[in-house]
């Protein structure tokens, strides 16, 4: 892996954003995983079995990926799918910026495309879990993302760890989006 950049050093221009998952990807997947503080080995594994579906379904898989590829090196991804018996809502399920890159806007930009192409699809609200540890942040990075927390699941992994759910409602930020536009063709 490249060593580590500052906010500074780091050029977006170079980034690159796929959504086909190659054989390649799913090692460097399970690396980046591994890198990450708090992810269980059975986590990992779900990660790359919906990595290897999503490359031998394409479209038809249940879970999509979008990937951050910088001078052709994978430093991120997402994985987010609609759930099922709902009406357009959907969730992530990971996102995982390598920790050498972590800092410098890797993940907001990630956490952009995934709901950019969430909202294409139809998705109306999105859905994140996480882990109740204490000081997390993961959980400070979703909430700058703009997400809400709106419960939390005591004792759900341990006794210890609980479970807190996040959502964004996507069909407001489309709106607002679509109305500072307006606002600035005026």
């Amino acid at each position: 892996m490249t060593s580590a950049f500052s906010a500074l050093d780091f050029q977006s221009d170079y980034l690159h954003w796929r959504d086909s998952v190659t054989s390649r990807d799913i090692p460097a997947i399970r690396a980046m995983l591994q890198a990450t503080a708090n992810v269980k080995p059975q986590e990992i594994e779900n990660a790359a079995i919906h990595a290897r579906d999503a490359m031998e379904k394409g479209t038809q898989s249940d879970f999509h990926f979008t990937l951050a590829n910088y001078n052709g090196e994978l430093i991120g991804f997402a994985c987010y799918g609609r759930i099922a018996d709902t009406q357009n809502r959907y969730e992530l399920r990971w996102i995982v910026v390598h920790p050498d890159w972590q800092g410098c806007g890797v993940g907001r930009m990630l956490m952009r495309q995934v709901e950019h192409k969430a909202k294409a699809k139809g998705a109306l609200r999105f859905y994140i879990e996480s882990a109740s540890r204490p000081k997390d942040i993961t959980r400070c990075f979703y909430e700058r993302c703009g997400y809400s927390r709106q419960a939390e699941l005591e004792g759900f992994y341990s006794d210890a760890v609980g479970k807190v759910i996040y959502t964004k409602d996507l069909f407001e930020a489309v709106q607002t989006s679509l109305n500072d536009e307006v606002d600035s063709a005026a």
